[in-house]
């Protein structure tokens, strides 16, 4: 096996570095009887705190997304709406303007009829 090199420490320095010194703070303050299984347990349930956050934080984003979604139903449903209301107000004034229109044919054809009378 070779020695490790500068890049090799630089590297367990980095990555494993900062969570193994807590580890072995931790066991040198509470001075465990098996301080090997303990800085091992430490190890294992940082790993799982970081999924737990993980998981945490898509959670998190995944509601973010549902509610982007969510919200741009709304606001389309709101558009249907507001048009399907803006059709239905035409279609009572066209219906209103044609009865109105209807009446004026009615009242001229009476005066007309009058008119012969």
């Amino acid at each position: 096996m070779a020695s490790p090199t500068a890049t090799d420490a630089q590297y367990v320095q980095e990555t494993v570095g900062p969570i193994l010194a807590k580890a072995i703070a931790e066991a040198a303050m509470l001075k465990p009887e098996n301080p090997i299984n303990f800085v091992g347990k430490y190890l294992l349930d940082d790993i799982d705190k970081k999924k737990a956050e993980e998981e945490f934080r898509l959670t998190i984003e995944r509601a973010k997304e549902h509610q982007v979604a969510w919200k741009e139903a709304m606001e389309a449903q709101a558009k249907r709406e507001k048009e399907e209301e803006e059709r239905r107000v035409a279609r009572v004034a066209l219906e209103a303007a044609q009865r109105e229109k209807e009446a004026e044919a009615r009242a001229q054809a009476e005066a007309a009829q009058e008119e012969e009378d």
